[in-house]
């Protein structure tokens, strides 16, 4: 979060939680810091905070980091296996993991001495206020669902306290409070940065399909997204708070500093697309009235919005399952169709490409290649030559029409 410069502009970053796929965040400060840039403060929530809190502590934090051992992570009983003798040990384990729970904190309990040494050997028996640049560890009080933010005091404890999934390891007891993993009451505290003088710009570019962002109700004070992604033309379009747009140098002619519209286009408006823009909210206004909401205003654009997640929602679910079930396939992303948009990307054992070209054959129009994403998928594993197969729709997209394409994927692949 925050200005990106090399210079003397600050950058302000917040490291959501997400459990072993917090270990992204690792790679995030290495690529800042190998290309010269050094965060000026760190926000942490679970797995963020402790990489946040390594990071400040730690002058290895990189290499402590990678070589960390986390064989004591605590896992959910196994209960696979047939037979006898696989029965028995599952009612065993079933017993001791219910006991666990009902008398304890959870079945991670015995994992809670090996991740205290783990905290201890990363960041050792310093205080937050000790790391390099300002760190806030963000935490859950179990007993009033409210946030609460360390920015000095014991590390350890605070570390344990945003990381402590509730009725897996027993909770943190500081101050009076009872605390439990920080994601409980916020994954991602960005306005912990933003107390701290951060300013937030979301490229909304892939998002803006599927819905008009509530700008104001998401809270950030740049959002970026092209109006041809909305149905309109080839036109930018940035919402901006106007204090931070006054403050920004003035792009345009000097004498349009004063206006905020006008100060970020060097050559003026180019008034011809900004007309044409207006039909997008022709149109997500008859999209609300068609569908019983209000017929004009933000109302509008809120209840559209959820009318058209709500049909993507429904009829991407289907295609996760499909893909998920395959085992000579790989889904990227989350299988649930509410946690993410319908943009799809598989990974499959021959090229992308490929695979899309042999889907038009059968009425489908998909795309294959690396989609620009070269170091995400190369971080995950994916040869960026031969791409991934990317199936995208929108909210007119029917249910008959997926069903077709897992018809013609069935064909195919």
């Amino acid at each position: 979060m925050g200005a990106l410069s090399n210079g003397d502009a600050e950058i302000r970053v917040v490291f959501a939680g997400g459990g072993a796929r917090g270990f992204a965040h690792v790679g995030v400060l290495h690529a800042l810091r190998r290309d010269g840039y050094a965060p000026s403060v760190l926000v942490g929530v679970s797995m963020g905070a402790l990489v946040a809190t390594t990071y400040g502590l730690n002058p290895g934090w990189y290499a402590a980091l990678q070589a960390m051992d986390i064989s004591g992570f605590p896992r959910p009983p196994d209960f696979s296996g047939r037979g006898v003798m696989a029965s028995i040990r599952k009612a065993v384990m079933a017993e001791r993991a219910l006991q666990q729970m009902y008398f304890g904190w959870g079945f991670g309990q015995p994992a809670v001495e090996w991740g205290v040494a783990l905290l201890h050997r990363l960041i050792g028996a310093q205080p937050i206020e000790a790391c390099c640049v300002p760190v806030f560890v963000c935490a859950t009080d179990l007993l009033t669902g409210k946030r609460v933010v360390f920015s000095a005091g014991p590390c350890v404890g605070a570390v344990y306290a945003s990381s402590a999934l509730a009725g897996i390891v027993p909770p943190a007891r500081i101050g009076g409070q009872v605390l439990v993993d920080g994601g409980y009451s916020d994954i991602a505290p960005i306005d912990v940065a933003r107390a701290a003088g951060v300013r937030t710009c979301v490229d909304g570019v892939s998002y803006a399909p599927h819905g008009f962002a509530d700008v104001g109700a998401l809270g950030c004070d740049v959002y970026l997204f092209s109006a041809y992604k909305t149905y309109g033309p080839h036109q930018g379009i940035m919402v901006i708070r106007e204090d931070f747009g006054q403050a920004l140098p003035n792009q345009g002619h000097h004498f349009n500093g004063g206006t905020l519209y006008k100060r970020f286009t060097p050559a003026g408006p180019d008034h011809a697309q900004v007309a044409a823009c207006a039909g997008m909210a022709d149109y997500i206004e008859a999209l609300s009235a068609h569908h019983g909401g209000p017929a004009g205003g933000a109302g509008a654009a809120r209840h559209a919005h959820d009318v058209m997640r709500a049909q993507e929602v429904a009829v991407l679910q289907p295609l996760l399952d499909y893909l998920a079930a395959r085992n000579d396939l790989r889904l990227i992303g989350p299988r649930r169709a509410a946690g993410r948009a319908p943009t799809v990307a598989v990974e499959l054992r021959g090229p992308g490409e490929e695979a899309a070209r042999a889907l038009a054959a059968h009425g489908i129009m998909a795309g294959g290649g690396n989609f620009y994403a070269q170091r995400p998928l190369g971080a995950m594993g994916i040869d960026t030559e031969k791409g991934v197969l990317r199936l995208s729709f929108v909210h007119y997209t029917t249910r008959a029409e997926v069903d077709a394409l897992i018809a013609a994927l069935d064909q195919v692949l």
